[in-house]
């Protein structure tokens, strides 16, 4: 009788236990769906995974510089995880979740075990899909703590830059004259220089059938380069010296409507990337300042030029002679100041 009844009281644990059991499941899977959905509603509001042109403030020589980089980022839910692929071969491996505010929150760290850079960034999410917040962490390179404006800007999609062609030429002189000034650049000019001419270099980028941008780019010998840009070789850094061939990045423009979106990045990317694979032993390049403000600063940072030299009213005796218009000082004389830009390779 007593074996009985401890069955029976056994017997109705384990169906206590197994109904306790399913019950713990069945909540947890609830919970879990309903998680799963909650993250999934996040990610279709907030769809940040892609390529993105990242711009955040770091300290170089004792002063605040803005500093780019690539970076692509995954998305699963609210998680986001990703890379920033600085231009000193470095990589930041990045750690976030997205909140319901529209936030992205998280850690950076770099994927080098042997450097110490650690930090957390907040960025806010903008309907574009742009974002934009601060980060903060310890600066391995100068050996502090630090902390500054972060940026990320999606990367235009559709678009393809490849080798100019004849009928390229006409849309090129187009967005040249919207860009930098009406009558900076004429066709034939173009088709001498960018098509079959081994000592130039012209990308352009397309989206559709229009063409959004180009960049056009010289190889020049060093003998040369003072009097090409009309300067004193003591005006010019001392690795120039050593150099035989040097790959002048020219001019750059990107469409209005298509600004800001990598174009012009990825534009100049490739047009390095070629100069490089043209024997030369260093890059430079001219950039438009203007009421303080360095036209092809971000781009050309990007793939690693530091800016040099500073030439007042650079243009001035060629917008007389040429006639043309700058988008800044209007009817000639152009009173912009040029800043050179270079890099060893």
């Amino acid at each position: 009788m007593a074996i009985s009844n401890m069955n029976a009281i056994l017997g109705i644990t384990v169906e206590n236990l197994i109904i306790g059991l399913l019950g713990g499941f069945t909540v947890s899977l609830f919970f879990l769906i309903v998680t799963l959905i909650k993250n999934k509603i996040l990610e279709r509001r907030y769809p940040i995974k892609g390529t993105y042109l990242t711009t955040f403030e770091d300290l170089e020589n004792g002063e605040t510089v803005s500093t780019h980089a690539l970076a692509v980022l995954t998305q699963r839910g609210k998680k986001i995880k990703g890379k920033t692929f600085l231009t000193d071969n470095r990589t930041w491996v990045i750690d976030g979740k997205l909140t319901t505010g529209g936030n992205l929150h998280g850690v950076y760290s770099a994927e080098d075990p042997m450097d110490q850079g650690v930090g957390t960034f907040f960025l806010k999410i903008t309907p574009n899909k742009g974002m934009f917040g601060l980060w903060s962490g310890f600066d391995s390179v100068n050996s502090i703590v630090n902390s500054g404006k972060y940026s990320f800007i999606p990367i235009l999609e559709g678009y393809t830059v490849s080798d100019t062609k004849k009928e390229h030429i006409t849309q090129i002189v187009a967005v040249g004259n919207g860009e930098l000034g009406e009558g900076f650049l004429n066709y034939q000019e173009i088709a001498d220089k960018a098509i079959g001419n081994e000592s130039y270099i012209c990308k352009v980028a397309t989206h559709g059938n229009a063409v959004i941008g180009f960049c056009l780019c010289k190889i020049v010998k060093k003998d040369d380069l003072c009097t090409y840009l009309g300067v004193d070789q003591q005006r010019l850094p001392v690795f120039i010296n050593c150099a035989d061939r040097i790959g002048v990045i020219k001019t750059i423009a990107v469409s209005n409507a298509f600004q800001k979106r990598g174009v012009g990045y990825a534009l100049c990317y490739a047009s390095y990337n070629e100069l490089v694979n043209q024997n030369i032993q260093a890059v430079m390049s001219i950039a438009w300042k203007s009421n303080g403000r360095i036209n092809a600063n971000g781009v050309l940072s990007a793939v690693g030029l530091k800016p040099h030299t500073e030439i007042e009213s650079f243009w001035s005796e060629d917008s007389w002679n040429n006639n043309y218009a700058c988008p800044s000082c209007g009817e000639p004389p152009c009173k912009c100041n040029a800043i050179l830009y270079f890099k060893a390779v």
